[in-house]
Parts: structure tokens; sequence; C-alpha cells
């Protein structure tokens, strides 16, 4: 075998959960730290938060350990995110990939754009953020069906999702708002977040059909 990308995995929520399984069991890749935000999970081995066998790397609550850690890449999916943590992972010489709201974000978050830019430009690295949707489908399918008509008058998206067996109350309650009044849907901090979370997207198409956005 030859070698392996060292990688970290940056918080074991749901989404921090599937990549540290797929990490772990991937034979090209070789975890070598996991960072956690509960002490629940501070000590435990890796393998253990994912029902896996022991993987003899220990998880910590210190960032401090984890960006001192040899690594190539860091998976980074923590709920809420913080672009100073991916700033620094970043100029400590580390690539990062996330599925944070970070896919097209030089219209509804520019600062943070050029932030994360210049932390690439020092450390050396790249940053790459992806996901299902947003972060592929809500951007990717449009463009490519555009590619299949010789008119285009308009593009409508509207998401559809079963949380029945969602892994993440957080997600569901805090993010979603679900079971919420409108009034605490209305009065959530999350709700900017979400706004910009969701405009990228259009961002991202209209830059990719060099069309304009009318309010």
């Amino acid at each position: 075998m030859g070698n392996r990308y060292k990688v970290i995995q940056w918080a074991t929520g749901i989404t921090g959960q599937a990549s540290l399984r797929a990490v772990i069991r991937n034979p090209n890749l070789e975890l070598v730290a996991v960072k956690v935000y509960s002490p629940d999970k501070d000590g435990k081995d890796a393998g253990q938060i994912v029902d896996l066998d022991s993987t003899e790397i220990t998880c910590t609550v210190d960032p401090v350990q984890i960006l001192s850690t040899d690594a190539d890449c860091v998976i980074y999916s923590p709920m809420p995110w913080d672009v100073e943590e991916i700033c620094a992972i970043l100029m400590s010489g580390k690539h990062v990939i996330t599925p944070c709201p970070y896919w097209f974000p030089f219209v509804q978050d520019s600062e943070s754009a050029s932030l994360i830019q210049e932390a690439c430009q020092q450390g050396g690295v790249n940053f790459h953020a992806s996901g299902i949707n947003p972060g592929g489908i809500a951007e990717k399918l449009p463009m490519t069906l555009s590619g299949l008509c010789n008119r285009l008058d308009r593009i409508t998206m509207t998401e559809y999702g079963d949380c029945r067996d969602y892994g993440s109350e957080g997600v569901i309650r805090d993010l979603m708002n679900l079971g919420r009044t409108p009034e605490e849907a209305d009065n959530n901090p999350v709700k900017d977040m979400l706004t910009n979370f969701w405009n990228e997207p259009i961002d991202m198409i209209a830059e990719g059909l060099k069309s304009e956005i009318i309010e």
C-alpha cells in the first residue's frame, strides 16, 4: 500500500459520525485525531463513538492538541461552525473539507471568503466545501439540466425531506424549527444564517448562467 493520507475528524455529530466511519473504513486514509465537543465523548476511542472496532485514537475536546497533530486534511463538521477555527486549521498547514455553508460565499459572506482565502495562502493548503443539498444537488442539478434547454425562463427549487428517522433532534428543532411556534422560529438567531445558507446556491447558479439576480 502506498502513502496514506492522514485525516483529522473535527466534530462528531450526525454528519461527523458519517464521515468518521468512512475514514476508518477507507484503507487509503489514516485517522490521526478526533475533535469532540461533548465531555461524554472526551477520552473515548474514536471507534466506540461510531460502533466500530478500536482505532487506538482517543477523542479530545482540546483544539490546541488537534491543531498540533500532524495531518494532511481536516474534515470540519461542527454545528455551529466558526470561520476563525477554519482559518486556524488552514494556517496550521492542513487542508479542510467541510459540509459547512461556504460553497459560494463570495456574495453572502465576502468577509469570510476573504479570510478563508488568506488562510489558505498562508498555510499553503486548499479549502473545499461540499454537501448534498445545498452544496450539491441545489447547484449542480439546475446547471446540468440547463444544458438541455434552449430557453430558460425560471428555475424553481422545492425541498422535501423525510425527517421521521433523522438522527439529530438539535437540527430538527433548533435549526429547522419543527415543533416551534411561528414567533419562536422568527426570533431564532439561526434564521439569518439559514438565509445565507440557501442563498449561496442561488448565487452560484446565477454566476454559472451569467445571469443577474433580481431581488
